[in-house]
């Protein structure tokens, strides 16, 4: 997958993140909410959790890690 590609499924990957929001803090309140090929891929206490439990059921693939927090309270991470 070219970088360009990467980056559009990531985006699109987020917004099904913030669509959902209001439901995955109900859901999983202060969860760690893996989104990958449209789907709640992982969910865990830690980052690392929810990606293991993406990386499982759907291998390795552009993957959004939310937390499922209320706006403002958010936390970002890198990962070069």
């Amino acid at each position: 997958m070219k970088a360009d590609e990467f980056r559009k499924e990531l985006e699109e990957l987020r917004g099904i993140f913030e669509k959902r929001r209001s439901e995955l803090i109900v859901r999983f309140p202060r969860k760690f909410v893996a989104i990958c090929e449209g789907e709640i891929a992982g969910v865990g206490d830690t980052y690392d959790e929810a990606v293991d439990e993406a990386w499982r059921r759907f291998g390795h693939g552009p993957i959004y890690v939310g937390r499922a927090v209320p706006e403002g309270e958010e936390e970002t991470w890198l990962m070069v």
